[in-house]
């Protein structure tokens, strides 16, 4: 069944879908359904991203409503639009993400209830700049769309770029992608994936019909006034 689907995972609990699961107990638990989310009314697809830290509190989690991307563009490719959408070209001139300030739904077991929490965006090293136009979204299975590591949430957004959500003050960042040139289906997949030493994507594509494999870790450099950067 798709209610059985993995949507997320994070220090040993399971993220199902009005669900979470502890293999490591044998133990459910059903959550509540989660109302209707701002990201909805604003027609965005949305993925959960599950925060559980057992050190800071090994007792609670929280689950987040993330935005991904426009639905109307959800299943264009190549730079196409979906046929069957009413957008039209005032709409893609649009800068994304939307808006300066990202409200969604927030799951806390402390409270037991879905809240809305706002999220301010702050003004990074680089931004991504990006309009709706530039977005590309080709679904592949297994690409993780969000992941939780030390208070922060990092989104994967469809133009490659990364959404950073700081907990602990309620902003969230924009960093442009490593990668210069356009990834499809032909050329690579860009994942997102986390280390012992932090957040990082891997490509793996062809060059020439001969595989190549890059990771890039993104770096805090506290030596440049706290600029983050890419480090191949």
């Amino acid at each position: 069944d798709e209610d059985l689907q993995i949507m997320d995972h994070c220090n040993g609990l399971l993220l199902f879908f009005e669900r979470l699961a502890n293999p490591a107990t044998r133990q459910w638990m059903h959550l509540p359904t989660i109302p209707m989310s701002p990201c909805v009314a604003l027609d965005l697809r949305t993925d959960f991203c599950l925060v559980y830290d057992p050190m800071v509190s090994p007792h609670h989690f929280e689950v987040f409503c993330v935005p991904l991307v426009p639905e109307n563009i959800f299943y264009r490719s190549g730079g196409e639009l979906d046929p069957d959408s009413n957008s039209s070209v005032d709409q893609e001139s649009l800068e994304w993400p939307l808006s300066s300030r990202c409200t969604t739904h927030v799951f806390s077991s402390r409270k037991w209830r879905w809240e809305e929490r706002s999220f301010v965006r702050q003004q990074g090293v680089e931004p991504a700049n990006e309009t709706i136009a530039d977005l590309q979204f080709n679904p592949q299975q297994f690409q993780r769309h969000a992941l939780y590591l030390k208070g922060e949430i990092y989104v994967h957004c469809k133009n490659n770029s990364l959404m950073r959500i700081t907990l602990s003050n309620d902003k969230y960042q924009m960093i442009k992608s490593p990668v210069k040139s356009k990834i499809d289906d032909g050329n690579g997949v860009l994942q997102l994936g986390k280390s012992e030493k932090g957040v990082y994507f891997a490509l793996l594509s062809k060059d020439n019909y001969f595989p190549q494999f890059q990771v890039w870790l993104l770096n805090k450099s506290s030596s440049c006034g706290g600029q983050i950067e890419w480090v191949l």
